[in-house]
């Protein structure tokens, strides 16, 4: 455990709080981590999924030969930008409910159009070129394959328009600590 760190004057209220809190290694605190809590870091226009071990060490999780350790090059970049990082939130009670219920429907995917409305697709979508919403691979399914929330949910807010993917849900489940199939 890294020893509490005086603050020096004129630090922000957020760096401060990073400043006073324990964490497991200087890695760690640098980043304003807990250990084994993916977030997101994006370096020379590549965005990484990463995840900091116990121990300090960096571990990439979105490898295309699944889990690496992260090149000494990115590590760097990491140590000094830490603000290119994003943070993920961890999920309510509410909102894994809502998620494994939507996995159980058999629904993978949740997006958000430009309009606010949220909706889950069973396959894959895609950004539509005009109107701002998200669209099917195949629209010749017999079965629509989505379903659109009407009003505020508690899986509202997991999703935005902005994202350039859609949400996986099976993926934000297990990173958040649940145990799902698929």
């Amino acid at each position: 455990m890294t020893d509490r760190v005086d603050i020096p004057p004129g630090f922000d209220s957020e760096r401060s709080d990073s400043m006073t809190k324990r964490y497991p290694t200087r890695m760690h605190e640098i980043c304003r981590m807990e250990p084994m809590i993916p977030f997101e870091f994006v370096c020379n226009g590549m965005k990484y999924t990463l995840v900091i071990e116990h121990e300090g060490h960096v571990w990439r999780l979105n490898h295309a030969k699944g889990r690496r350790m992260l090149a000494a090059s990115v590590v760097c970049e990491l140590v000094n930008h830490p603000e290119r990082i994003t943070r993920r939130p961890r999920l309510t009670e509410e909102q894994v409910a809502q998620l494994k219920a939507l996995h159980t429907l058999g629904y993978r995917w949740l997006t958000k159009d430009k309009w606010k409305g949220v909706s889950a697709f069973i396959c894959k979508p895609f950004k539509g070129e005009h109107g701002g919403e998200w669209m099917r691979y195949d629209p010749m399914l017999v079965d629509d394959g989505y379903i659109v929330f009407n009003g505020y949910t508690q899986i509202t807010d997991l999703v935005s328009w902005s994202d350039p993917e859609p949400l996986d849900i099976v993926q934000v489940l297990r990173q958040n600590g649940e145990e799902v199939e698929g």
